[in-house]
């Protein structure tokens, strides 16, 4: 009777051990934090944009390493493919959401990623001469299905000088700062004085000018 008792009980055991992997593997699935992928941010270069150039979106690129979360693993097959991302600005700009085309990082392996951080619809010329931080979180699964995420950080440079009446010249050399007047203009009197002619009231015939 007690060898029996003691393999329903060792059978009970193992039972339960085995529910308890099912619960634990769900749990996995549903938790990011419990996946046993990790995506790590090699490197990720500065995004220069110039905010006076709508036509133009400007990117960060990425190296990244797919590494196991248990340092001590001897197998780790779990690639990683990214799906979306979003950035979030440290000033006053709106969050930018995207699709990642072509994320996949090979376990064990590095790989390149190249994201959009400021669309040229969310430019303007009020961000010149500033940097700011955007950070970027990144959305995927592994191989395993099991959500992966990362986040990092990158400065972005709005590289073009403030032009506050956006005629070409920076505010800090234009004669006219806040008139419009690429020629730049000063003929009065003869030789100049420092001022262009659309806004030095001095000039014959001012306001008229020649910009």
């Amino acid at each position: 009777m007690f060898a029996l008792n003691r393999d329903v009980l060792r059978a009970l055991v193992l039972a339960s051990m085995a529910l308890g992997a099912v619960i634990a593997c769900n749990d996995v699935a549903n938790n990011p934090d419990d996946s046993d992928s990790v995506i790590e941010v090699l490197s990720a270069t500065t995004v220069n944009s110039d905010p006076n150039n709508a036509a133009v979106s400007d990117s960060t690129t990425m190296e990244l390493a797919a590494q196991p979360r248990n340092p001590g693993a001897t197998t780790f097959f779990n690639d990683v493919t990214l799906s979306n991302y979003t950035v979030t600005f440290s000033a006053l700009l709106a969050p930018v959401a995207g699709v990642v085309g072509g994320g996949f990082v090979p376990a064990g392996g590095t790989a390149t990623l190249t994201l959009q951080v400021v669309p040229g619809a969310v430019k303007f010329a009020g961000l010149a001469g500033n940097t700011i931080v955007a950070r970027l979180d990144v959305q995927g699964e592994d191989f395993s299905g099991h959500d992966v995420s990362f986040s990092t950080t990158v400065p972005v440079v709005f590289t073009t000088t403030p032009d506050s009446d956006f005629d070409g010249v920076p505010d800090a050399s234009d004669n006219c700062p806040l008139v419009f007047n690429p020629s730049q203009l000063d003929t009065f009197p003869i030789g100049g004085n420092g001022v262009g002619d659309c806004c030095d009231p001095t000039t014959p015939g001012y306001p008229a000018c020649s910009p």
